[in-house]
């Protein structure tokens, strides 16, 4: 989708290990002359926007194994020093990584390490609300939802496919559009690329699913996930602003936590969230995301690698500055 649309002049590469005629291992990536110029190119998994981990495919099955195939790719290249952004530190695909690079004795760590919010299926929904939730903020969804159904008759919505998918995805893209979003121009449907990308990315084929909050039958909050395995990943939601105070985006999050932890069709919910985020309040689990910095050349000494590190939060520190001097922040 994103190759299609927003993408199209990235210069994508893209690189496989094969056991046999199975895809073992694969990675898109970038080679950046500009990252740590004092070093050389620069690997970097590929990153947009609008991508919320840079973790390399590994089959589940042969990981440790496909893992260090990768790596041996890796060495045949040019670039010495990789970077994968947003990567779960202690999964598995982490762990597999980091054990290859150990072996072979390559210099490697996760920088600017954050917490994202999680929730994996186990308690049924009133469970989980009562030992994990505070008090007050349930007390805070319960008013909400009495306030707001005074209005009008309330209706949650969960849809996996066909024209009521698209409908749904329609519906966010509207809502969206029309919030603080759209007066900034970062909304999908400002321009046509997001849009395209937008219609590519939440579909069917896509693994796609939609949450809706429906007053009198009209969508005020829609709620995007897609799915990777048992994993739902919350990639987008948005609600209509002209009910703010009534808190609909967090109503439409107890609702498709609700269908989450009842329905047991996925295993666990990822918030893709850059950090903190008002889902934390009712998502109780958190896994630690770390860009993982590493190189490939087992002759570069520690002193070196130290150095390309420093030159990477030099550099971050410098753009967030940059940004709030532009107001961008």
């Amino acid at each position: 989708a994103l190759l299609k649309t927003v993408s199209l002049n990235d210069n994508v590469r893209f690189l496989t290990v094969r056991n046999g005629r199975t895809l073992v291992a694969f990675l898109p990536f970038q080679i950046s002359y500009f990252q740590w110029p004092p070093f050389g190119p620069a690997g970097l998994a590929w990153s947009t926007p609008f991508t919320f981990t840079c973790v390399p495919l590994i089959d589940r099955n042969t990981a440790y194994e496909s893992a260090n195939a990768l790596v041996t790719a890796l060495m045949a290249l040019r670039p010495r020093y990789w970077m994968f952004q947003r990567v779960a530190t202690d999964g598995l695909t982490a762990r597999a990584l980091v054990t290859a690079f150990e072996r072979r004795h390559f210099n490697h760590k996760f920088i600017q390490p954050f917490r994202r919010a999680t929730v994996d299926r186990g308690q049924l929904f009133d469970d989980h609300m009562k030992n994990n939730v505070a008090s007050k903020r349930r007390r805070e969804l319960a008013r909400n939802r009495r306030r707001l159904s005074e209005v009008g008759a309330l209706r949650y919505v969960h849809i996996e496919s066909g024209p009521q998918l698209a409908e749904a995805v329609e519906a966010f893209l509207s809502i969206e559009v029309g919030g603080w979003k759209g007066k900034s121009g970062t909304a999908l449907k400002c321009k046509a690329d997001t849009l395209a990308f937008a219609k590519h990315a939440f579909s069917d084929s896509a693994r796609c699913t939609a949450d809706v909050l429906m007053l009198d039958e009209k969508p005020i909050a829609v709620s995007l996930i897609v799915r990777s395995g048992r994993t739902g990943f919350t990639v987008k939601c948005a609600y209509d602003e002209n009910y703010r105070t009534y808190g609909t985006g967090l109503l439409l999050e107890e609702d498709a936590l609700r269908n989450f932890l009842d329905s047991g069709s996925l295993d666990q919910l990822d918030s893709g969230t850059n950090g903190s985020h008002v889902i934390d309040s009712l998502w109780p689990e958190s896994i630690e995301i770390g860009d993982l910095l590493f190189t490939v050349n087992p002759h570069l000494n520690d002193r070196s690698f130290e150095a390309v590190v420093k030159v990477e939060l030099w550099r971050r520190l410098a753009k967030d500055r940059l940004k709030r001097i532009l107001g961008l922040n």
